[in-house]
């Protein structure tokens, strides 16, 4: 062990707890000896008291700076027994806020826009004299990839800013007031008084009726008598009877007659039987698709999405926050999710599979806001893992859906990582 490390004791929100385990993450993976509740307390044991004897053997405490961090009772009582305790506190501020009054003159450190170079300071506040130089690398690079596509955000807002400036402007009419700022003026009296032609409208229609009716009358009147048309009876010398119930007979089918045979005593021609088979056809396959679809129709369990394409069977969302390679395998390995036991990670070319550029999703999680082009109506909050080997030992690829990207990314990384699972559908 490192002697030139302290421990430091990580204070925060629930409601910022996601944040405040991958920044734990990262310092331990840089060589930081940090402590968070979330994973250093022991199973069973019991929490105040857990706590307490972390916050005692803790040199540091990084309190994690929020809204929710500066209204918390529990922060606030952790952050009084630091400063009794005579420790070293460092405010690291993740979201603006007003800061406590016993902080106020505490130095800061500022993870918000840069959160690869506040990584730095704090490790260096911490005394690690020799940080990891790849996990600093893989967080610069997020810390890249974040803010490019936090640009491309800006840049479209600006653009449909520019957009509405102008078609507000098309709609301006030369006075200089909008088509609808003139309607919204005009009085009740400039508006025409509707006529009451409710009268002539009524007369029109009883004179129309009548003609009707006159017309009617003469063409009943004027239609030529006609006679019944006498009834089929069966005459000995004309040689033809006829048609006689329908007989079963052998080779046919119950319930359908046997051809009608003709005058000349022939049998019908063959296209007739074609014509029957044809329709019969037609309808299998009819109820042969309408099978097909109910069949995909009644796989899609709540909760998932089963691709027409491929049929996988998706899970509807991610894990929902940041986890290992090995903690996204256990995810998917222990999921029950619609009456299935058998999920998995997905492999990299079945994830691609559902990456389409023309299909906008917003994210959810700490990415909300960002756009993801994944098919499904899947809701997505980071990147998900795959159970393809990276490009060096130890590493996994995961597939990032808001540009396409595939990248190899170490087991331990645990920023904006996540599990999404899948299973073959019709197991």
């Amino acid at each position: 062990m490192n002697e030139s490390r302290s421990s430091a004791f990580i204070s925060y929100s629930r409601e910022d707890s996601e944040f405040a385990l991958r920044l734990a993450q990262d310092l331990k993976a840089a060589g930081a000896e940090a402590w968070i509740d979330q994973i250093d307390i022991v199973p069973g044991s019991s929490w105040d008291n857990a706590i307490e004897e972390a916050l005692e053997a803790a040199q540091y405490m990084v309190l994690v700076l929020s809204p929710a961090s500066a209204r918390s009772e529990n922060v606030r009582d952790e952050v009084s027994y630091a400063l009794e305790q005579g420790k070293i506190v460092i405010p690291v501020l993740y979201v603006d806020c007003v800061v406590p009054l016993r902080l106020q003159r505490k130095q800061r450190i500022d993870l918000r826009a840069n959160y690869a170079g506040g990584l730095a300071a704090l490790l260096d506040h911490l005394r690690v004299s020799r940080p990891n130089p790849e996990v600093l690398e893989k967080v610069a690079e997020a810390d890249a990839r974040r803010h490019a596509a936090w640009q491309a955000r800006e840049a479209d807002a600006h653009r449909l800013a520019e957009l509405k400036e102008q078609r507000k402007a098309e709609e301006q009419e030369p006075g200089g007031k909008t088509v609808e700022e003139n309607v919204n003026q005009i009085e009740p009296t400039d508006c025409p008084k509707p006529r009451r032609s409710w009268r002539l409208g009524a007369i029109a229609a009883g004179i129309l009726l009548l003609v009707t009716t006159v017309f009617a009358g003469i063409h009943f009147f004027r239609r030529p008598l006609s006679t019944p048309a006498p009834a089929a009876t069966s005459n000995p010398n004309s040689g033809v009877t006829p048609n006689p119930s329908p007989v079963v007979t052998p080779g046919s089918t119950p319930g359908k007659s046997a051809p009608a045979a003709q005058p000349n005593g022939q049998a019908n021609p063959a296209p007739a039987a074609k014509s029957v088979s044809s329709r019969q056809q037609t309808h299998q396959d009819s109820s042969g698709s309408e099978n097909q679809q109910s069949s995909l129709q009644g796989s899609q369990a709540p909760g998932t999405w089963t691709d027409p394409e491929t049929g996988l069977m998706w899970t509807q969302e991610d894990n929902g926050n940041g986890v290992t390679w090995q903690q996204a395998a256990s995810y998917c390995k222990s999921l029950a999710l619609g009456g299935y036991h058998d999920w998995r990670l997905p492999e990299i070319d079945e994830l691609a599979g559902l990456y389409d550029p023309s299909i906008t999703v917003n994210a959810v999680g700490e990415l909300h806001g960002y756009q993801m082009h994944v098919r499904g109506n899947i809701e997505l909050s980071g990147l998900p893992w795959s159970s393809t080997a990276g490009k060096a030992a130890g590493e996994a690829m995961a597939f990032g859906f808001i540009h396409g990207t595939q990248d190899s990314y170490k087991y331990g990384d645990i920023a904006g990582s996540r599990a999404l699972c899948v299973r073959r559908s019709g197991k």
